[in-house]
Parts: C-alpha cells; structure tokens; sequence
C-alpha cells in the first residue's frame, strides 16, 4: 500500500478544524462562521448502525469517537511525525550503506564530536557530498 502524504495532508487542510468532538454516533467540528451559529457545531459525520453487522457489528459511537480522534490536526501532526521518522531513516541508511573504511574513518574523525541535530546536519552534508 503506497500512503500520499501530500494528498492526505491536502485534504486534512482542506477538512479544517482540530475541535472534533463525538456524541451519539454523530462527529461534530466548529467551524468557526459565525453565520452557521444556529448549527454550531456542524456535524461532519454520521456513523450508522448498520456498520459491520457481519460477523461482529461495530458499535457506531466507537465509529464516531475514531472519527473525532482522527481529525485533520492529528493527521497532520502524524504526517510531520511520519516525515521526520523518514528522514531519520534515510540517514540511517545512507551512514549503513557506506563502505567499511568510509564509514569508519567518518565515524572515528567525526562521531564523537557531534550530538542530535548536529549529527543529523553533518550527515547530511556528508550525504551532500557523496
């Protein structure tokens, strides 16, 4: 399964709102337009309950509470956690995939002098350069 983050983050924007809240099945988001007063909160989702009758049926305010909790600014925040895991990966395996004596004169002339994001800046630089 190939996941696009840039649509899934595209759309997260385009839903709006980080206040979702789930009561009776249905998920409710402010919306923030003062025109909608009246319907404050809008519900953006229903859940039915005829979800999943077989062979277990999937209670529809479970439905509406995963709904809520995945809300665009929870989709958000993984997406930039996911990116960031990403990145640290790519590191990883760029360091991983040097040959032996690269990789050890790197990391004997370099590694002990750098910590956190200065290590990830120097490794960078050195994925820059080969």
């Amino acid at each position: 399964m190939t996941i696009n983050l840039d649509e899934i983050e595209r759309l997260a924007k385009a839903a709006g709102g980080d206040k979702w809240t789930a009561s009776d099945g249905v998920v409710w988001f402010d919306d923030g337009d003062s025109a909608l007063q009246v319907m404050n909160p809008v519900p953006a989702f229903i859940a039915h309950d005829n979800l999943g009758t077989w062979p277990d049926a999937i209670d529809r305010e479970d439905v509406a509470l995963f709904a809520a909790a995945v809300n665009p600014a929870a989709i958000l925040a993984l997406i930039a956690e996911v990116r960031a895991l990403r990145e640290d990966a790519y590191r990883y395996r760029w360091l991983r995939e040097q040959n032996s004596d690269y990789k050890s004169a790197w990391c004997v002339e370099n590694i002990y002098n750098w910590v956190g994001e200065d290590l990830d800046a120097e490794i960078d630089k050195a994925r820059g350069a080969a």
